[in-house]
């Protein structure tokens, strides 16, 4: 008997049941029929998943959603929504600065109707299709846990993900600064490549991204009056081949 669990769809059970020359055991009626009762009843067993493990490193499940069921979010672990830190806007570690900065936020458990906290764990039989919607980090692994095989672990293939990685890049926020509203100079981050733009709001509702010149230690004096500016520093992506600059 094989066992395979594919993590995202379906515990199947391959049997060995098969006659004539093909045949994995050879066996008499009477044995092949107790052989049959018994994938009768595994068939018959629910099974728990868990899908996702917090004790790897290297596993980047977050949580998931069952059988296109998008109004109910599953988390990796219940012990995520417990043990949660308070966050948000003008809230948690970055709410202040100074010494209660440097600090952990307090514990804020989540609560809210979209996140299942009742700890039921996903449940199937042996050839039952579930679908799942995995959220994950890209580079991580998906595993997962039964109790009754080895625990097995999937991961994205590159040609999934490598394009939209490729566009993706952190922005850091900055601010309040003065900038010369003509040319706009930074210190640039050292870790992002050097084409970097400061990203800031004009109005309500439009946003300005200007190339950051290079800092220098002249002393100009701009022909505008300086602004207050507050945005973020971002890489500007080249586009893409074949669309023009």
């Amino acid at each position: 008997m094989t066992l395979r669990l594919n993590v995202l769809n379906v515990l199947n059970v391959l049997d060995d049941l098969s006659t004539g020359p093909d045949a994995e055991l050879t066996l008499d009626a009477a044995a092949l029929a107790l052989r049959k009762a018994a994938y009768d009843r595994l068939a018959s067993r629910q099974i728990t998943v868990r899908l996702g493990e917090l004790t790897r490193t290297d596993d980047g499940v977050l949580g998931y959603f069952a059988d296109d069921d998008y109004s109910r979010f599953t988390p990796v672990s219940p012990e995520v929504l417990t043990a949660a830190r308070a966050s948000g806007r003008h809230d948690g570690q970055l709410s202040v600065l100074g010494a209660g900065s440097a600090t952990d936020p307090a514990v804020q458990p989540i609560t809210h109707p979209f996140v299942d906290d009742s700890e039921q764990p996903l449940i199937t039989r042996p050839g039952q299709l579930v679908r799942l919607t995995v959220l994950m980090m890209p580079g991580g692994a998906a595993h997962a846990t039964t109790g009754v095989l080895p625990r097995v672990g999937v991961q994205l293939a590159r040609d999934w993900v490598a394009g939209a990685l490729q566009q993706l890049s952190p922005s850091f926020r900055i601010g309040p600064v003065l900038v010369d509203p003509k040319t706009v100079r930074l210190p640039k981050i050292t870790a992002l490549p050097k084409n970097q733009a400061f990203t800031a709001r004009t109005d309500e509702t439009t946003w300005q991204d200007d190339t950051i010149a290079a800092a220098t230690q002249d002393a100009l004096l701009p022909d505008d009056p300086p602004l207050f500016r507050e945005g973020y520093i971002r890489v500007q992506q080249a586009p893409p081949q074949g669309t023009g600059s």
